[in-house]
């Protein structure tokens, strides 16, 4: 129940008890949302830190005082001011600091809605912290810091007999006294009176309400004899008393500012870790995703995959009719010379001939079947690779410790990890993006977007190519493990990727220079895209259109 009514009050008891006397220093923030306001020295303690921030805002004492390069000085006013005295709200989460100038600091204490109010001595506004949101001041007089935690019996009885309408968890949360009870509050109630939260107060028999009003006179006991405890759970529990309806381990503190702080810590190590659990997740599940479209895709165009002989057909038909026919045109529909029943729909190249068009569809029957097999080996593969993922995924749930999920980390490749999560982030970024066999391959959009590729987002020994003496995109294949070479499938798919993505990107063959991107530099005299580079290799590359629907490009 941490930052409840009732843990801002055990805050309060301590700082009136405990630090009667500091003088303040001149308070300052220098994190959005967060207000610090050092003391002079103190045995224990060196200054305050109010934040409204997520995920846990808090009002703590600190034992280091900050000490940024840069900030900004808040209430200038109470440099060299005594706090006087500290008191609570009766029954709401407030806290007010008694100032030895006779003003006042009222801490709003309402998690990320929280704030400070600087007080002149009349108890009128003077200035805030956050301006922002409703500005609420309580009466001077509904504050205390004296007072007994019990609900007298005859107000219950006047609550239960006014508020039969009501479930028995807003009966608790609108009509008890002292302000926010949380769910593991209500849940406890409910627990040791064996009622259920939902049930309706109409229902309850009378013994049920005599036992209602005795648990929660004696949760209040237990929560007076202020015994802290901090239970090991996801996210952990701050408690002011023994939780019999959770099944977990609780540490126990005697000292409300311990029992704070090691909350925060645990907090915070749990939600870190739950925050990298989840980011790995996600990261898992989009690639997950991509590989479910991808595998669909490839099982379609298995099965419309054309085959040998509609090529040769096709060819065989074109060159029948070549003298019919106008060179550099679309497409044409023509009889099948071999079933002439039948109608030929033939897309054409309008850059070439009708006979250039005869011979590329012959070139492409003796590629098919090997383009089917590969193809084929891709979908095998990335099946595969889906089932590993999925067992990750499996694995992810049952990690319940920052040791086993770095532990796991370490396994999972790298790729899995890499995805493009969203259209807007794909625009933003200079390259596209690609893989084959497992391999990343980037290839920038311009000649601005190829310098932002080469010299801000590729690694020193990531693979660098461009086709030869032309213009083109830049092609970097990542090396994340460092190897010297690239296997010759993946060499000779990137540089038909940067052939197709060049002024070549209609030739039958162009040149490809390739090299560690460690060899590659520009200067301020040569223009955007431009580049020196030494140590290359070369390679004859068909063009290949990567975001080609048909698998036979």
């Amino acid at each position: 129940m941490f930052n409840s009514w009732f843990h801002i009050r055990f805050l309060a008891k301590y700082f009136d008890k405990n630090l009667k006397g500091i003088v303040f220093e001149k308070p300052f923030t220098y994190k959005k949302q967060e207000l610090d306001i050092p003391f002079l020295e103190n045995i224990n303690f060196r200054s305050f830190r109010f934040t409204t921030r997520s995920p846990l805002p808090m009002f703590t004492l600190e034992q280091n005082r900050p000490k940024p390069n840069q900030k900004v000085d808040v209430f200038s006013d109470i440099e060299g001011l005594r706090l006087e005295g500290v008191k609570w709200h009766y029954d709401d989460r407030f806290m007010l600091f008694y100032l030895s100038s006779g003003e006042y600091l009222l801490f709003q204490i309402f998690g990320p809605n929280g704030n400070v109010y600087y007080l002149d001595e009349n108890y009128e506004f003077k200035s805030r912290f956050v301006e922002k949101g409703r500005k609420v001041i309580p009466e001077i007089s509904s504050f205390t810091n004296s007072q007994k935690l019990m609900l007298n019996k005859k107000d219950y009885q006047s609550i239960i007999n006014s508020n039969t309408d009501k479930s028995v968890t807003n009966l608790i949360k609108s009509k008890f006294p002292f302000s926010i009870y949380q769910n593991e509050l209500i849940d406890e109630i409910c627990y040791r009176a064996a009622i259920e939260a939902r049930e309706l107060v109409a229902n309850l028999s009378q013994l049920k309400r005599e036992e209602l009003y005795s648990v929660f006179q004696e949760i209040l006991t237990e929560i007076a004899n202020q015994n802290y405890r901090i239970f090991d759970c996801e996210p952990p529990i701050f408690a002011f008393f023994k939780l019999t309806s959770i099944d977990a381990q609780a540490e126990k503190y005697s000292d409300i500012i311990r029992a704070t702080e090691q909350f925060i810590r645990y907090y915070f190590g749990w939600y870190n870790f739950s925050e990298r659990k989840k980011d790995l997740k996600s990261k898992l599940e989009k690639y997950q995703n991509l590989l479910g479209r991808k595998i669909f895709k490839q099982e379609e165009s298995l099965e419309n995959f054309p085959t040998s002989l509609e090529y040769r057909k096709k060819a065989d038909t074109l060159l029948a009719n070549k003298h019919n026919l106008d060179d550099h045109i679309k497409q044409v529909v023509l009889p099948d010379v071999h079933n002439p029943s039948e109608n030929l729909n033939i897309d054409l190249d309008p850059e070439l001939t009708i006979a250039a068009n005869a011979n590329k569809l012959y070139e492409k029957s003796k590629r098919v079947d090997s383009s089917k097999e590969e193809l084929k080996k891709e979908y095998e593969e990335n099946k595969k690779t889906l089932s590993k993922v999925k067992n990750y995924l499996e694995q992810i749930d049952e990690v319940d410790t920052r040791e086993k999920l770095k532990k796991m980390r370490k396994t999972i490749p790298e790729r899995y990890l890499a995805t493009i999560s969203e259209q807007g982030e794909e625009k933003s970024r200079p390259y596209r993006y690609f893989t084959f066999k497992g391999w990343e391959v980037l290839v920038g959009k311009s000649a601005r977007k190829n310098d932002e590729l080469t010299f801000q987002v590729a690694n020193k020994n990531d693979f660098w190519l461009h086709a030869q003496k032309m213009t083109g995109s830049h092609v970097i294949v990542r090396n994340p493990e460092k190897k010297e070479s690239l296997p010759e499938p993946v060499l000779r798919r990137a540089a038909g990727i940067a052939a197709h993505f060049s002024k070549g990107k209609h030739a039958r063959a162009v040149p490809v220079v390739y090299t560690k991107k460690k060899y590659v530099w520009t200067s301020k005299k040569l223009p955007p895209g431009k580049v020196r580079f030494q140590y290359e290799s070369m390679i004859v590359a068909r063009p290949f259109n990567p975001a080609a629907q048909s698998p036979n490009f």
